[in-house]
């Protein structure tokens, strides 16, 4: 007998009795049956299908510790679906394998791998097949990298304003293969990016959920997000300002809820992020997992800590008259650009985060400053909080009022010094910010004052706010 064919041969059977004649043609019969069955069984295991499907968003990586990372991916059908993961030297296995897990088609799909080794470089696929089958289509192997030791080197890349009405132009897709190209462990975003408000209409969750998606294209973050981790950073074209966190629609509140659905945002767990823990009721948390905000956090990374702030959330009333969208429904109260806040809470998390850290370089982002330069004449005016360097001696960021005179202790009574002279006491090495659409290089104090310019538009940004010369020859 083979696994070809088998057969017994009745001829050399002794003739006994039709009873024993009989018994023979059965078992004989019975042993053709068992070799059929089990010759097609193998032929059924060998065709199995592996049916490929599309992606409404493919990898995208968040979240990056010493020993874990977050993969986000929205499949279009439902699917079962594991990630396996190797370091260089080994190959894939089913040691190095997550849970099987469902993703449901149209929804996002979130896995942290943990229990990986520090400083190391790890390649990655995604494997998964229809409910039903049992053959795996796996899909292409990326890499990220887990938290680096001190003293080892290593790329980070920033954008700020790309603006989603001009972000499929050419020069926008260049810079993000040129994040791909760069090889960076993380990319870091500040902010005007998804840009719901003027796209489409943005009075449903939906609406708002496809701009966030839009930027999971391969034109768009998708070009690196399946190796490169990104941060977040909101920007006032979010509408997240704490004006708009009340409304009985709230786009702010829908752009928060889409990052959380659709960007692994860190949050304070204790270890290795730290970040804001204040609730906001608003948030669907049956849909969105809890009511964190997800709003400014902090972690380090080789010699350096690097601080996302958030100047929105907490300012409670607009201090200019609504200009590109921003919910014009506000009624403008005042033009105080004292108005603009971190608010105490994030203001202590900011200075214990700065003075508990002892990393050689900190980094500071956000999308803008809170309070702004002086300067009725320039776009949006004073309270729309243009300018770099010039405006950090002003309002909470540095202290002065309008006039120049000193006004931090009479309108931040309790509060113990400007934003600007806790980053000089604690040795931060550069603040990098957006909201101009251009690049300026400045220092004060020795902290170095980037302003990030626009990846889609071209030109020189906004007039009157900055000329190129040396400090000290102007203001």
């Amino acid at each position: 007998m083979n696994n070809r064919y088998c057969f017994l041969n009745l001829k050399t059977i002794p003739k006994k009795t039709d009873i024993f004649r009989r018994l023979c043609f059965i078992l004989s019969t019975i042993i053709l049956l068992v070799c059929l069955l089990s010759l097609f069984m193998s032929d059924s295991h060998n065709v199995s299908a592996a049916t490929p499907i599309s992606f409404i968003a493919e990898e995208l990586l968040g979240k990056p510790t010493d020993t874990s990372i977050t993969i986000n991916i929205v499949p279009g059908e439902t699917i079962e679906c594991h990630y396996q993961y190797r370091v260089e030297s080994e190959s894939y296995n089913t040691e190095n394998q997550t849970e099987t897990l469902t993703a449901n088609g149209g929804e996002p799909h979130e896995v942290t791998i943990s229990g990986l080794l520090k400083n190391m470089q790890y390649f990655y696929h995604l494997r998964y097949r229809k409910p039903g089958e049992t053959d795996w289509v796996t899909r292409s192997e990326h890499t990220f990298h887990t938290q680096r030791d001190g003293g080892e080197s290593f790329v980070f890349t920033v954008t700020a304003d790309s603006h989603n009405a001009t972000a499929s132009n050419t020069t926008f897709t260049t810079a993000m293969n040129n994040i791909f190209v760069d090889e960076p462990d993380f990319h870091i975003d500040l902010g005007d990016t998804q840009f719901a408000e003027f796209t489409r209409n943005s009075s449903i969750q939906t609406n708002v959920n496809n701009a966030y998606l839009e930027y999971r294209a391969g034109t768009h973050f998708g070009a690196f997000g399946h190796s490169v981790p990104v941060f977040l950073s909101s920007g006032n074209h979010e509408e997240e300002e704490g004006w708009n966190l009340d409304d009985s629609y709230s786009r702010g509140v829908a752009d928060i809820q889409a990052r959380k659905a659709f960007f692994p945002t860190p949050v304070d767990d204790g270890i290795f992020y730290t970040g804001n823990t204040d609730p906001l009721a608003a948030i669907d948390e049956a849909v969105y997992g809890d009511e964190l905000r997800e709003d400014y956090y902090a972690w380090e990374w080789g010699d350096a800590l690097f601080v996302v702030i958030d100047p929105f959330q907490y300012t409670p009333v607009i201090p200019y008259s609504p200009i590109a969208g921003e919910e014009g429904d506000e009624i403008v109260t005042t033009t105080d650009q004292w108005v603009w806040t971190l608010g105490e809470q994030q203001y202590n998390w900011l200075k214990q985060t700065l003075r508990n850290s002892n990393a050689k370089y900190k980094f500071m982002f956000s999308h803008q400053m809170v309070g702004g330069i002086p300067d009725n004449s320039v776009s949006g005016g004073a309270g729309y909080v243009r300018g770099g360097a010039e405006a950090a001696g002003y309002f909470e960021w540095g202290g002065r009022n309008f006039n120049g005179t000193e006004g931090f202790s009479s309108n931040r009574p309790g509060w113990e010094k400007p934003i600007h002279d806790l980053m000089v006491e604690t040795g931060v090495s550069a603040y990098f910010h957006g909201h101009d659409h251009q690049f300026v290089y400045e220092i004060r104090d020795g902290i170095v004052y980037q302003e990030v310019p626009s990846p889609s538009m071209t030109g020189s940004g906004f007039a009157g706010i900055y000329a190129e010369g040396t400090y000290s020859d102007y203001e």
